[in-house]
């Protein structure tokens, strides 16, 4: 078989960039003058992915618990797919502060469709363009994310660097690989450390001596 004398492409594995603290406040400041403020601060307090997030509805929302359901995707090429990148659906607790941010987010919308009456679709969508419908991802990346990233001085970030930011500064704060897992909606905590092996931190303990202080 010529084929056993062909040697495999090697699969260089991409840095992960995510925010330095002072880089996320520096962006959080500037998104606050953005119109999709309150989609920038959920991503970065969820690490959900940009589909999802474009995917919710305010049933999805519970105002009581703090809580928010996630088990739909939107693609603007494919539309509305129920069910995550790994087919199930997850609940996750919001911080108070994104919590905030969702209920100011609600009252301008209703505002909007006082306004326009009839003329706001009724998709229910906790972010939405001026009419009530999907946003159009590579518009919001180009006029907003973008601009927000150029004001804050941060440079080679993307929109899915916001799940990076989230993920790492968790592992690093000591939260559980199992719970940052179903936080971002991986199937298995193995793809989790698969990943952000690097940022969880190492004990300064040797494994051999465990066995020793038992006995």
């Amino acid at each position: 078989n010529p084929a056993e004398f062909v040697e495999g492409m090697k699969h260089h594995k991409k840095e992960i960039r995510a925010l330095e603290p002072k880089e996320i406040k520096a962006f959080v400041r500037e998104s606050k003058t953005d119109k999709h403020h309150a989609l920038w601060y959920l991503l970065l307090n969820s690490g959900m992915r940009i589909g999802e997030a474009l995917s919710l509805t305010w049933e999805d929302l519970d105002f009581e618990k703090d809580t928010l359901t996630i088990g739909k995707t939107y693609d603007q090429d494919f539309g509305l797919k129920d069910g995550t990148k790994n087919g199930s659906t997850r609940q996750i607790k919001l911080n108070a502060s994104t919590m905030k941010v969702l209920q100011q987010q609600h009252s301008k919308q209703l505002e909007q469709q006082l306004s326009l009456g009839k003329y706001w679709n009724p998709n229910n969508l906790i972010f939405a363009n001026g009419v009530g419908e999907y946003l159009n991802l590579n518009n919001i990346r180009r006029r907003h994310f973008n601009e927000v990233l150029k004001r804050a001085g941060i440079s080679d970030f993307k929109i899915h660097d916001l799940r990076h930011t989230f993920a790492s500064h968790s592992l690093m704060n000591n939260i559980s690989v199992l719970e940052v897992s179903h936080y971002i909606g991986h199937k298995s905590p193995l793809i989790t450390m698969s990943v952000y092996a690097h940022f969880v931190p190492s004990e300064d303990k040797n494994t051999s001596d465990i066995m020793e202080r038992i006995i």
